[in-house]
């Protein structure tokens, strides 16, 4: 084993004179309320259902606008384009 420097052991000697660290009474009981409370919000199911249902009567009004629109616009002869000819700058 390698001898170590003689200043290094003087300062280790001190070190092992010093008091214990004691931590306030109030510390542990703090750490387990952090541990136990919840980091992130808790949604109710009544308000994931209400959500869901919203959701889903917006996908049913889009499909039956999407549908309502191609039913209109397939009697039509010709589809309107938004650009008729691509030759705007003339």
């Amino acid at each position: 084993m390698e001898k170590l420097d003689p200043d290094f052991e003087d300062l280790i000697g001190r070190l092992g004179n010093l008091p214990r660290a004691r931590p306030d009474r109030d510390l542990l009981p703090g750490i387990e309320a952090r541990i136990a409370r919840p980091e992130a919000v808790v949604v109710p199911l009544r308000q994931w259902r209400a959500m869901v249902a919203a959701a889903v009567l917006l996908l049913l009004l889009n499909a039956a606008a999407i549908t309502f629109y191609t039913n209109e616009s397939s009697g039509q002869d010709q589809t309107l384009a938004l650009v008729s000819d691509y030759l705007l700058y003339e």
